[in-house]
């Protein structure tokens, strides 16, 4: 078998085989070893490597279909991504777009976001093709007072004043298909009150877009931050 590693090449020939006897030891296992060797983009399929893999080898960019990983792999990096934080002091919405459409799970994250107004505040899921304005089902507490959320969107507090600085979490976890359950837990910081929510939501297509946003649509945003993860 003719092998090629970076531009340099040669013949590999199965145990028992010689340049004269290509044929011979066909269907036994040949055990080789690499050290130092650099493979780009290489392509492995099914493999089962037993042993050590001595020295610094190098692997960039490799395709690997179904392998069998045994013992404790080692991370190198997160598999939790984070978006860039948004201040929320200013305008009616704020939006985190080109979410993966891969993505199971979606936490928001509030830091002291306040309203100009009463309104309540509420997460908007989105599509490609667009934000979804209805669909969503669920109930809100907050300050003693439970209620069916707003229409329009994943409602995460309840009987708010303008002087609410509001600091917590909603959860999106998708079910299946286009189906996601929501559950959040929110303080506000300034009346020294807490409240949860839960409920659902099913998108017309992958949930690729998030918009923060007051319940009526008009209040604005005067302080903290929002961000995003996303797994």
């Amino acid at each position: 078998m003719a092998i090629s590693i970076n531009g340099t090449s040669g013949v590999v020939y199965p145990a028992g085989g010689t340049a004269n006897t290509a044929g011979a030891g066909v269907g036994t296992t040949d055990t080789q070893t690499l050290t130092n060797k650099t493979l780009t983009s290489p392509t492995i399929t099914g493999p089962t490597i037993t042993g050590t893999i001595s020295g610094s080898p190098t692997i960039t960019s490799p395709t690997i279909t179904s392998p069998t990983i045994n013992g404790t792999p080692v991370m190198g990096a997160s598999v939790i991504t984070s978006s860039t934080a948004q201040a929320s002091t200013s305008g009616t919405s704020i939006d985190f777009t080109s979410i993966p459409s891969w993505v199971k799970r979606v936490t928001v994250m509030f830091n002291g976001v306040s309203l100009s107004g009463t309104a309540d505040l509420m997460v908007r899921g989105g599509t490609s093709s667009g934000f979804e304005t209805s669909g969503y089902t669920g109930t809100v507490l907050g300050n003693g007072t439970q209620t069916q959320w707003a229409s329009g969107g994943y409602q995460v507090t309840r009987t708010g004043t303008a002087s609410s600085t509001y600091s917590g979490v909603l959860v999106l976890l998708n079910v299946s298909g286009n189906i996601w359950v929501a559950s959040s837990t929110m303080a506000d910081g300034t009346n020294a009150f807490a409240g949860t929510a839960s409920g659902t939501k099913t998108f017309s297509g992958a949930l690729t877009q998030l918009r923060v946003m007051a319940t009526n649509g008009t209040d604005t945003f005067d302080a903290g931050s929002i961000n995003i993860l996303y797994e």
